[in-house]
Formats: C-alpha cells, sequence, structure tokens
C-alpha cells in the first residue's frame, strides 16, 4: 500500500472516531490529530511546484516512483478537508479546494477526449486512463463541497463528471457501469 493512501486513510479514520465520540475532549484531540495528519502530507508529499501537486511516496526516489500522484491519490484531500470542515466547523477548510487542490487538480482534467472528464495521470504526461470509479468519488465531494458553499462551479464539475459516467452506462445486466 502506498504511504500516501495509507497516511489518508488513518487521517480519515481519525477524524471519523471524532465524529462519532461525543467527549469534547477527544474531539478536539482526534481533530488536532486530524489537522496535524493533513498539514504532515502537505509536508512531506508536496512536490516543489507553483500549484499544489503530491507525490505518492515520501521519501521520494525518482528511480523508482513517478513525479506526481495518481488522480485518485490527489483528490482524496478533497474528502479530508470536507471532514475538518464538517467537524470543526472552521471555514477555512472550505477555502482550501480552491486555493490548494484545484488548481492542481485541472492539470489532471483531460480536454482533449469528449466527455471531458478527469485522467488518471497529468495531462502534462503521455494520455492515461479515465476511470469510472475515480471521476464518480471526484463527482460525489463535488456535490458535497455544492452542499456545503452553493458554489455553482462544484456543482458544473458534477455534471460533467456524470456526463462522462453515463457513457459507461451497460444495459445488458440492468443498466450498471463496469468499475473501470
Amino acid at each position: 500500500m502506498n504511504y500516501l493512501r495509507f497516511a489518508i486513510s488513518i487521517f480519515i479514520i481519525s477524524l471519523s472516531t471524532s465524529c462519532i465520540n461525543s467527549d469534547v475532549v477527544i474531539q478536539n484531540k482526534n481533530l488536532d490529530r486530524a489537522t496535524k495528519t493533513l498539514d504532515a502530507i502537505y509536508s512531506h508529499y508536496t512536490v516543489d511546484n507553483d500549484v499544489l501537486l503530491l507525490r505518492e511516496n515520501y521519501p521520494y526516489d525518482e528511480k523508482w516512483s513517478r513525479p506526481y500522484s495518481f488522480l485518485w491519490t490527489y483528490s482524496g484531500s478533497i474528502p479530508a478537508l470536507i471532514a475538518l470542515y464538517e467537524s470543526s466547523k472552521d471555514t477555512r477548510y472550505l477555502d482550501d479546494p480552491e486555493g490548494k487542490i484545484l488548481p492542481g487538480l485541472d492539470l489532471y482534467y483531460d480536454t482533449t477526449r469528449l466527455p471531458n472528464v478527469y485522467s488518471s495521470y497529468l495531462n502534462s504526461e503521455p494520455q492515461s486512463d479515465r476511470f469510472f470509479d475515480d471521476n464518480l468519488r471526484l463527482g460525489m465531494d463535488f456535490v458535497d463541497l455544492y452542499t456545503l458553499t452553493q458554489k455553482p462551479n462544484y456543482l458544473d464539475k458534477a455534471k460533467a463528471i456524470w456526463q462522462f459516467v453515463e457513457t459507461g452506462v451497460d444495459s445488458s445486466q440492468g443498466k450498471s457501469v463496469y468499475w473501470f
């Protein structure tokens, strides 16, 4: 399991625990841990760049690792920020997607194929796959962001993703989408 996915998983589990527990002291302790975990992810996995991009491994070894994370790993920051906001009601976590995550996410947005949607890897690299599950998860994140902020650009992104997902509907099994 790559380290960034592991760290984000621990982060979300830690945050989930704080949401379930009614003890304010434990809740604040877990919220503090979750915040420190996200800060550590940004500190250790960020690629030195004008736009926030992440690596998948720490320490980074160019011999064995790609220079940037795949979409699935990178976009995992969005539900982390949503969970932090929902636990703390601190609106800075709703500002972070706009200022930190979305500019980097735009570098995964594939405008060379229709419908336009997010590719599994950066567009500056050779063309990569576009996965339904990665985009569906991201679409749900955009719906959550829209619900919390009422910013129409989030709903527009979710609708664009849905147009892509509809291209994968297969009626032979009762209108389903393959998991790839």
